[in-house]
């Protein structure tokens, strides 16, 4: 973990690195035309919708459905989400450069 995780709440962290989690396996699915392995689409398909869910449960812990505050600061979240991502190159490709995870 970086010096970011030291700022935040342990679930500001779980959802950074679920939403991280989105990104890395989106990148997989779409780049499904480098594998010749319908396995690994539907592998990684169905990571990407675990991921998903768990962004979802995460929010929904923190009461955040129907438009509540969820007690989840984003700014921390999406700057962690931005440094962690770049491992990943979906992550690269949305936020550039590499970052260290």
């Amino acid at each position: 973990m970086s010096d970011l995780a030291a700022d935040m709440t342990a679930r500001e962290i779980q959802l950074a690195e679920a939403l991280v989690q989105v990104i890395d396996y989106t990148g997989r699915v779409l780049l499904v035309g480098m594998s010749d392995s319908p396995h690994y689409l539907w592998d990684k398909s169905s990571d990407l919708a675990d991921a998903a869910a768990r962004v979802a449960e995460l929010l929904d812990a923190a009461d955040g459905h129907a438009g509540r505050d969820t007690g989840i600061r984003l700014r921390p979240v999406a700057k962690a989400v931005r440094h962690w991502a770049k491992s990943y190159p979906a992550g690269v490709a949305l936020f550039g450069g590499r970052g260290r995870r």
